[in-house]
């Protein structure tokens, strides 16, 4: 009955509260390390941090997300996962900083600015969800002010979302499947494998199911919009020429024969294409 479901539902908001506020804990007590903070500056971290345990209370959180039906569901999966990150990519940090390894201590401070982010725009929702007053009445008013794909940190992903799924947390399958699609030229057949990475077992039955923003998240932050459906479709383009002939040659000799001088200028050509566009990434 609609008890039930509702109490099923504050239980699982309150156990994605519990864990997010435990991975805050812990990013706390590591931004105390010594080490850590004369290896990197993470002062925004730390003041992000302090600011959304002083602001906000677990008990508080779960109330106003409980009421927020499938957005505050949604609202508290992505803020467990931007917590998670957080507090791994501060583990990373700590350990790098500790045998000293810049180059992995700059690695983790990317993660951790994607975090915080992330943090930021959940943070700015609370704030919102305080104006319009509590209960499920103030979600409309809240989301209407809120930009959820400010929840991206990958530039193009955001934009994508924004254009074709503005103000919203989800959609249905089919539609960011088509959405991928007009995104960058793939065969038909992609269809299948874009549902098959973004919701298992969708493109069994013919199931039309929703693809959650956090989805979305998980698999496209990290590789941006065209290199994560090159990673769906065809992970080939991903890799360099040398490690294609090497895995995909016929046999044991063609494998060891791969390189030659021709490879070697190949990679450098490949080097010199590359192309960084600022202000893609966020």
């Amino acid at each position: 009955n609609g008890d039930t479901e509702r109490s099923e539902h504050k239980e699982h908001v309150a156990k994605l509260c519990e864990e997010a506020w435990s991975a805050l804990a812990d990013s706390a007590e590591l931004l105390q390390d010594k080490v850590l903070r004369s290896a990197a500056p993470l002062l925004f971290v730390y003041q992000t941090v302090e600011r959304f345990r002083e602001e906000v209370e677990v008990e508080i959180a779960v109330g106003m997300l409980s009421v927020g039906g499938a957005d505050g569901l949604s609202v508290a999966q992505a803020l467990a996962d931007a917590t998670a990150s957080l507090c791994l990519a501060l583990h990373l940090a700590a350990e790098s900083a500790a045998v000293g390894a810049p180059a992995a201590v700059q690695a983790a401070q990317v993660a951790l600015y994607r975090a915080e982010l992330k943090i930021q725009s959940i943070l700015a929702l609370f704030d919102l969800l305080k104006e319009a007053g509590a209960g499920s009445e103030s979600w409309p008013a809240a989301m209407e002010k809120w930009r959820p794909e400010d929840l991206v940190a990958s530039g193009d992903v955001a934009c994508f979302w924004r254009e074709h799924f503005p103000g919203r947390l989800r959609a249905k399958a089919d539609e960011v499947v088509a959405a991928l699609c007009t995104s960058r030229p793939v065969g038909a057949e992609a269809r299948g494998d874009f549902l098959s990475w973004l919701r298992p077992g969708a493109a069994e039955g013919g199931q039309t199911e929703e693809v959650e923003l956090s989805d979305l998240v998980v698999l496209f932050d990290c590789f941006g919009l065209a290199s994560g459906v090159a990673f769906c479709t065809h992970w080939e383009e991903l890799l360099g020429h040398q490690y294609i002939t090497a895995v995909c040659s016929q046999d044991d000799r063609s494998r060891r024969a791969s390189m030659c001088a021709a490879d070697l200028a190949l990679g450098r050509r490949e080097r010199l294409s590359s192309v960084l566009l600022s202000g893609w990434s966020r």
